[in-house]
């Protein structure tokens, strides 16, 4: 759901399977029956807590309803729909287009389908096609689904442009935070400035190179400004590229509201310095270079390829531009080069856009500790005044309409999916995927190679064992990895060391992992991975830096290193609602087994803890921290062996072989003392942890068997099964929460449940337990089994990314997961019927219903409420 579009993405690697979801998806999207009960379960109704009982109280019920109650208190969404909302109010983006809760309840069904029908019809629509399916073969597929029948309708016209602003305009207001959370210095500011139309696309791509100039690492030159002003802990910019007119964003947390015109002064000096003094040409042309690999590439790690593709390009079409001028990349960035060599170019953008642009907004946001209590107070105010209004026949009919929706939800289960286009099960792949590697050494590592088309990219991860390690330098691990990469070295300072990466690289990210071993869940061989990709061209300066990077880099500067650690705990604070579900499952893992433990340990919300007091007492833990991450360096690279896995074509190993590029990384390297893992696991209880949202994110996690068990591919099919077949009815459309997932990790023998913005705890804890017990009595039938498996192939076999696939198959090797073991998974796999299903959860599941380990990140007010049996954890 865009600000001014939905899109409908499908896809599939199996051209029978793609037909029919082209087809689903069309007759959904053309011609849908919105009916009052699918209105009033997926938006919005009103009903009382015990349904048949007018005494117990009013409430608000409703997918897209509490969906939109957890989104909305996302720090980051307050921040950028207010802005909006004052930015562009002469246009449609002023209001939230995923719902506003103080609205959602105003909206009728009528006024759904009215909407529906003026907007989601041919004359509107825009197909996007993306593949190696024969162009005229889908043509005719959609001329005889969605064209031959069709109306013509009334054809949408463009958006009117936003009536500029003759004043600057001023903006406060509150978001919400922890009710024991300290408010100094918490609050926010955000600079958003309407620039160009979207159709300017040299404008535009302008903007995007001017933004990476001023903010793309840390020491760029705004960026660096503000931090070093020490007036805020972190900034970061936003553009939205996806509506009619580009607005650009510059927030800052963690600051003093007052300082608020000193801060507007750094970034307005900022623009003047470079009106006075341009910008130079290797920082120019280092930007240029990131826009260049960023179109070059080609991903799945953000999104599917050709729905990346969909949205550079298609959506521009809605706004009258050719779809073709942004896929013609090379022509552009000549273009934007010559743009930015005229000192007059670059005069009239940063004054047009920035300097002397009225029409901008300041938003300046508190944080309240009630804010979250203050709602929910107005909306139960609220329901009761209602409730007082009702008359008998209302109430009758609300207690009626309950009762219909309930028998309406039940008959949903028996509902007959005949008539839909179905594979048959000779239709699914029977062999895996293969990434094949190469291995050959090098002096003193071994290199493994994957020969894939990367169109002139290559790929690089460097993949150091850890060796033993104490506590303290085991908590500090994550942080150490994300140090790394943003220091200097003893001969290059960070500023200087992040302009390299910026201009030699796609970027560099480091990170730990536990690679647990296949065959026993407890075993692990943990590792630090630098990952790195490059344009051939730049190749060896990649290998310079990352030999820099491994035998140099320098940890005395603990200016730099606080920065980095002040802002990285600002950025989780900031953006803590977003990432609940994520510690919900990460914690709720800690009792599984050592790998999951340290994981727990190390990741998630523990991390959070560990930070957050970190900086506390940062300023006391100088020495502490130095001497840690020397350690850490010293004991994972200066004596480490390592492996490099290179992904990229034959041509361009060719070429780094012939340049003798790979000799810049020899170094003498010894071997280590191995890890001890002899770790004992502190168990936690089943618990709550208060958060600043009103809604839940649930977990419950069990210890399972794991890939080379019997049972494994039967479990891992239940997890499917789970889902289609309960959890979504009994959660999302029911209980009202936004989602619920079952996840079965076959590698770490962990079963998760979770549910997701939701509204309800007790109820949400039990139906996981349901669940189980339905598909143990066998509640589902072969063509739910059959979807079950054809789901899980399909998630088996997402097409990776060419320069995933290198890693993806080293990591498979480096836990012992051979493609025997693989295909073995997937035969069992697919032969697999109900009677097995049962008989793995009855060995499996039933035996651990009570075993469970449940975490739920909730608002306290509806833990009190529905007082489920969870400990309260205390920070």
């Amino acid at each position: 759901t865009g600000a001014d579009f939905t899109c409908y993405p499908a896809s599939s690697m199996n051209e029978k399977d793609f037909f029919n979801l082209f087809e689903v998806y069309i007759d959904a999207v053309f011609y849908p029956i919105i009916d009052k009960k699918n209105f009033m379960q997926e938006g919005h109704r009103l009903e009382f807590a015990i349904p048949n009982d007018p005494g117990s109280p009013l409430m608000y019920k409703g997918v897209v309803y509490n969906e939109m109650k957890g989104a909305n208190s996302s720090i980051d969404s307050i921040i950028f729909h207010k802005v909006m909302e004052h930015l562009l109010d002469d246009l449609t983006y002023k209001y939230n287009s995923g719902g506003d809760t103080e609205n959602i309840p105003k909206l009728t069904h009528e006024q759904l389908v009215d909407f529906h029908k003026k907007f989601y019809n041919q004359s509107n629509a825009i197909f996007f096609l993306y593949g190696d399916i024969p162009l005229e073969k889908e043509l005719d597929f959609i001329e005889k689904h969605a064209l031959e029948n069709a109306k013509t309708s009334e054809k949408i016209k463009p958006l009117n442009k936003q009536k500029r602003f003759q004043k600057r305009k001023i903006i406060s207001d509150k978001y919400p935070i922890e009710e024991n959370s300290s408010i100094k210095e918490k609050d926010i500011l955000c600079f958003a400035y309407l620039t160009t139309p979207i159709e300017n696309q040299l404008d535009l791509y302008a903007l995007l190179v001017l933004d990476n100039i001023l903010m793309g690492t840390d020491a760029s030159i705004l960026k660096r400004a503000l931090l070093e002003s020490k007036l805020c802990k972190s900034i970061e910019s936003l553009i939205d590229q996806e509506i009619s007119e580009i607005p650009y964003f510059l927030i800052c947390k963690d600051l003093k509201k007052e300082n608020k015109d000193k801060i507007f002064k750094i970034i307005e000096d900022t623009f003047e310095n470079i009106l006075k003094n341009g910008i130079s040409e290797s920082i120019l042309e280092a930007s240029l270079h990131q826009l260049e690999f960023s179109r070059t590439e080609i991903s799945n790690d953000q999104a599917p390829y050709g729905l990346t593709l969909f949205f550079r390009s298609a959506l521009l079409k809605q706004h009258g531009v050719e779809t073709e001028n942004a896929l013609v990349i090379h022509t552009l960035f000549e273009k934007l080069r010559k743009a930015f060599k005229d000192k007059t170019f670059l005069e009239n953008f940063i004054n047009k856009y920035f300097l002397k642009n009225s029409h901008m907004v300041t938003l300046i946001l508190e944080p309240d500790t009630n804010l979250i209590k203050k709602e929910t107070v107005n909306e139960i105010e609220n329901l009761q005044k209602i409730k007082h209004s009702l008359d008998k026949n209302q109430i009758e009919n609300l207690i009626k309409q309950a009762k219909e929706l309930d028998e309406y939800q039940k008959s949903l289960a028996n509902m007959s999916f005949k008539c839909l286009p179905k594979l048959v099960i000779e239709d699914i792949p029977k062999k895996i995927q293969k990434f094949p590697l190469e291995k050959f050494s090098y002096k003193n590592f071994d290199i493994f190679y994957h020969d894939a088309f990367t169109n002139d990219i290559i790929y690089f991860d460097l993949v150091f064992d850890i060796p033993k390690l104490e506590d303290e330098e085991f908590l500090l691990l994550p942080l150490f990895t994300h140090i790394l990469t943003e220091i200097g070295t003893k001969k290059i300072n960070f500023s200087k060391n992040l302009e390299r990466i910026e201009a030699f690289t796609g970027g560099i990210h480091a990170y730990s992992t536990m690679n647990v071993q296949v065959e026993n869940p407890n075993d692990f061989s943990p590792s630090v991975v630098i990952k790195t990709k490059c344009l051939k061209r730049n190749a060896k300066k990649t290998l310079e830096i990352l030999k820099d990077m491994i035998l140099d880099s320098d940890f005395n500067d603990f200016h730099r290193i606080k920065e980095i650690i002040l802002q990285e705990y600002s950025n989780l604070e900031s953006s803590f609602i977003d990432h609940c579900m994520k510690y919900s499952t990460i914690l709720s893992h800690n009792n599984i087994s050592i790998p999951s433990y340290i994981n727990s340990k190390i990741g998630g919300y523990n991390h959070f803890k560990f930070l957050k007091k970190l900086c506390e007492q940062l300023n006391e833990k100088t020495n502490y921290l130095t001497e840690n991450f020397k350690n850490l360096f010293n004991k994972i690279f200066i004596f480490n062996r390592f492996d490099l896995v290179v992904t990229c074509s034959k041509d361009n190993l060719k070429e780094i072989e012939k340049n003798n590029f790979f000799k810049l990384l020899e170094n003498d390297y010894k071997t280590k003392e191995k890890i001890d893992k002899n770790i004992k696991i502190q168990k936690i209880l089943s618990s709550a942890i208060f958060i600043a949202a009103p809604v839940a994110f649930n977990a419950s996690s069990y210890r399972v068997p794991s890939i080379l068990d019997d049972h494994s591919s039967n479990l891992l099919i239940s997890s499917k099964l789970f889902e289609n077949v309960f959890l979504h009815t009994q959660i999302r459309e029911i209980g009202g929460a936004y989602g619920a997932k079952s996840n079965y990790n076959p590698i770490n023998g962990v079963f998760t449940f979770t549910s997701y913005r939701d509204p309800h705890i007790k109820n949400s804890l039990e139906v996981f337990k349901k669940s189980i017990k339905f598909i143990l009595d066998k509640n589902f039938t072969d063509e739910d089994l059959f979807q079950a498996k054809l789901g899980i192939i399909q998630k088996i076999d997402l097409p990776l990314s060419p320069g995933s696939r290198g890693a993806f198959a080293y990591f498979n090797k480096k836990i012992k997961k051979t493609d025997e073991i693989e295909q073995n998974f997937r035969n069992k796999l697919l032969k697999l019927n109900k009677e097995d299903i049962a008989a793995s959860l009855k060995e499996t599941l039933v035996k651990e219903i009570d075993s469970e380990t449940s975490i739920s990140f909730c608002s306290k007010e509806i833990f009190l409420k529905e007082n489920p049996n969870l400990e309260v954890m205390e920070e």
